[in-house]
């Protein structure tokens, strides 16, 4: 492999349409950072945004399915587009790629196995085998039979489903000293774990992990279906059934999300706040930019066709690529791939042409 060859590599088994910044549940009832925090001083704004040494590039991204996996993955490929870096895909339909790759840095997302759950219930449809139930209905008349079976069609267990798409199988989720080895393997072998509730603050460690500026991270929700995830539906009685029927998936997350607060901890309260408000605020600046705005307010949740119709001039380029889903910039990529190749052949071909011509003049 070429030296000078630098790449952003995605693993991507399953792509979710969830894309949000802001945390939508807060799993332990705190606020780490408030939302409405500015940073007014304008030297302290440079430094929270300044960088210092290399620019990680060699990415590999775990994820499992609705983990707001789209909006880490929209970064990562916005950052390929702009920098001009390569990146490394599954085949369609394959849920394994190997590639020899030595990762500057690993990210994993995950996401707390109650929200987790209800996202899976909609997400792969699983309303259909209860006709049409609510999430709800769901778990407080079905759940109990479903969870000790397995969906063959969608190859997911109906419990313990992130310890699964981590490489555990269903049996392997009843060992608890398994579960507690999986979770500190997982913090220790990924440099950032992200937590969908915790996102704002995820990005802040994911920015200075890959020494990255903050508009690198900007990212904003397109959702269109925002009643699909009502946390009405989470009652207490609700949220007992699903952490009963999926201990293992709430031990690995116990274990990670107190590592992952020690980590914020460490990083500093007061700078994380100010961190957060300023990627807030970059976050601000595009969302007047690229989405549209009701009564003069921009729209939060919108549909994804409704946004061709506000932008304009050179907004279309930018906008599009804030917004567009993991297949369309990587069809973009693909393409402009192909050019070079395209423009690398003619120009290697002009190149034989014209030795050809000096050596036929010089044969004369």
């Amino acid at each position: 492999m070429p030296s000078d060859m630098r790449d952003v590599h995605i693993k991507a088994r399953f792509y979710t349409a969830v894309a949000a910044a802001d945390p939508v549940f807060d799993a332990d009832s705190a606020d780490i950072a408030k939302p409405n925090e500015v940073v007014a001083d304008v030297q302290e704004v440079m430094t929270v945004d300044e960088t210092t040494g290399p620019n990680y590039t060699t990415i590999f991204l775990m994820n499992t399915p609705s983990t707001l996996a789209s909006s880490i993955q929209n970064i990562l490929l916005r950052k390929a587009i702009d920098s001009k870096l390569k990146i490394a895909l599954p085949q369609p339909n394959q849920d394994i790629m190997c590639f020899p790759m030595i990762f500057e840095r690993k990210i994993l997302l995950l996401r707390h196995p109650v929200l987790y759950l209800q996202a899976s219930y909609y997400d792969n449809e699983w309303s259909d085998y209860v006709r049409g139930a609510s999430f709800r209905t769901f778990i407080e008349d079905h759940y109990t039979r479903f969870a000790l079976t397995f969906d063959y069609e969608k190859n997911l267990p109906y419990r313990n489903i992130q310890m699964f798409m981590l490489g555990s199988q269903p049996r392997q989720s009843e060992d608890r000293q398994h579960v507690e080895h999986k979770g500190k393997y997982l913090n220790k072998d990924f440099d950032v774990v992200m937590f969908q509730e915790h996102m704002m603050e995820s990005l802040v460690l994911l920015k200075h992990s890959l020494n990255w500026k903050y508009k690198d991270l900007v990212t904003f929700g397109t959702h269109p279906h925002p009643e699909r995830y009502d946390l009405r539906e989470l009652t207490a009685d609700v949220n007992r059934t699903i952490i009963h029927y999926n201990e293992a998936d709430m031990k690995m997350y116990e274990i990670l999300i107190d590592m992952f607060h020690k980590k914020v901890q460490d990083f500093g309260m007061e700078r994380m706040r100010k961190e957060v408000a300023f990627l807030r605020k970059e976050i601000d600046i595009e969302s007047q930019l690229c989405l549209p705005k009701s009564d003069g307010e921009v729209k939060q949740v919108i549909n994804r066709e409704e946004l061709k119709l506000s932008w304009e001039g050179e907004a279309i380029r930018k906008c599009h690529f804030h917004v567009a889903r993991g297949p369309e910039l990587t069809n973009l990529l693909s393409m402009e791939y192909t050019e070079k190749m395209n423009s690398q052949r003619r120009a290697l071909e002009e190149q034989s042409r014209k030795l050809a011509k000096q050596r036929k003049e010089q044969e004369y």
